[in-house]
């Protein structure tokens, strides 16, 4: 199994300076060769926040950061398993009175899924 990178370190790495090719460069120094890969949900994170910037320089960094992370690794979808995966863990977890961020949810029923399909 890879690893799917999350909004938050994507984030963190981009407001440091550091480049698309910098990133994936010190992930695969720390972990090795494994695959790694993003959620949709996570470039809708991202667009969100390029969106939200008020400098339009800034923006169109932003944008084009995302544009080259996307087409760098792949983009994992939303598929109707993960869905289903997703809204169940939310409706369990609401009757016991925990609740997630949806987005984190999406992500977690994907990376579920993942593991439950990789050959060991």
């Amino acid at each position: 199994m890879g690893i799917v990178l999350d909004s938050s370190v994507i984030i963190a790495a981009e407001r440091r300076g550091r480049t698309v090719r910098e990133i994936l460069e010190q992930l695969k120094a720390l972990q090795g060769d494994v695959e790694i890969g993003i959620s949709v949900v996570t470039v809708a994170e991202l667009m969100h926040g390029a969106y939200r910037t008020k400098i339009q320089a800034q923006q169109q960094q932003r944008l084009e950061f995302i544009e080259r992370l996307s087409s760098d690794v792949p983009v994992y979808p939303i598929t109707l398993d993960i869905a289903r995966l997703a809204g169940r863990i939310e409706g369990q977890q609401e009757a016991l009175g925990v609740q997630f961020a949806f987005e984190d949810l999406l992500i977690g029923a994907r990376l579920c899924i993942l593991a439950m399909t990789s050959p060991p």
